[in-house]
């Protein structure tokens, strides 16, 4: 960090948090490591369930689906750049968000488990539309305590990830598949809300 030596740890964090919109930012990162990783580790008993797909196959059926989530990331990487130029950052985060919650509400009624890897691909794209975006603000927080920032930011991030499996297991035993992943669908919604309005208020450089 360019606080040098002397900043004690109680200090940079101090400085990360001096900027109001950490508050925002850290909410919404852990929320989204929650909501977007949740169903994961349940998709072959997706797929089990709802796609008609053997214990068997289950298996590498359950891995190509979850593969095609990095793929999306990957069409992102390479489109990023037009994406910015035609919706700019707030925007991108919007249809990021909103292409999101739409996959995870399609997951109850899609027939075919390839279809389950084609939406996952979309939506890998849209988790790094909005992720991204949120990446970058951490980057900025804090130009004297960047580092701190940035390490908060991931800490934010994993946990959120450790948090979404059980809880999301915990409500599916309560509501069932479906109402759970309904419930992941208008979660994301409003993310993707809060953070429009909240977090990415100006457009970061990228």
């Amino acid at each position: 960090d360019a606080a040098g030596p002397a900043a004690s740890f109680g200090a940079l964090y101090a400085q990360v948090f001096d900027n109001r919109k950490a508050y925002w930012l850290y909410g919404a990162v852990i929320a989204e490591g929650t909501l977007v990783f949740a169903p994961f580790p349940y998709m072959g008993q997706l797929l089990i369930e709802h796609a008609g797909s053997a214990p068997a196959d289950a298996p590498t059926r359950t891995g190509l689906v979850l593969a095609a989530f990095g793929v999306g990331g990957v069409v992102y990487g390479l489109l990023v750049r037009r994406l910015v130029a035609a919706l700019g950052v707030r925007r991108m985060c919007a249809v990021g968000s909103a292409a999101l919650a739409a996959g995870y509400a399609a997951f109850v009624v899609l027939p075919l488990w390839w279809l389950y890897a084609l939406v996952m691909a979309a939506c890998g794209m849209g988790y790094y539309m909005l992720h991204n975006a949120l990446q970058i603000e951490a980057t900025e927080l804090a130009p004297t305590a960047r580092g701190s920032a940035v390490a908060l930011f991931a800490c934010g991030f994993f946990v959120g990830q450790a948090l979404g499996p059980p809880l999301f297991g915990a409500l599916m035993h309560i509501l069932g598949f479906t109402a759970a992943l309904l419930a992941l669908a208008l979660g994301i919604v409003v993310l993707g809300r809060v953070v429009v309005r909240a977090v990415v208020v100006s457009a970061p450089s990228t």
